[in-house]
């Protein structure tokens, strides 16, 4: 059988989420994070890829990929560094 993690919600309202992101998009149906699920270390955010990683493994049991991009159709969750933001984590 197959791990997943699925998050859906038909109300919109703000995540439990620390850091809150300086943005987010709602969009229509769920996110699902299953062993296809990649993490995109974008630039500046390798670390905390690796770590979003090793928080979501012992509540999944899923082992998701860390990898600099994506393909077209594949499920991802990416992370960056604004650049404007050059302070954060000084």
């Amino acid at each position: 059988m197959e791990k997943i993690l699925k998050g859906c919600s038909s109300v919109v309202k703000s995540p439990a989420l620390v850091p809150m992101p300086m943005s987010i998009e709602h969009g229509e149906g769920c996110f699902v994070l299953n062993s296809d699920t990649v993490l995109v270390a974008g630039e500046g955010g390798e670390s905390s890829t690796t770590q979003l990683a090793a928080f979501l493994r012992p509540a999944s049991g899923l082992h998701l990929a860390i990898v600099p991009s994506a393909g077209h159709n594949q499920t991802a969750v990416v992370l960056t560094r604004d650049k404007a933001m050059a302070d954060l984590g000084s």
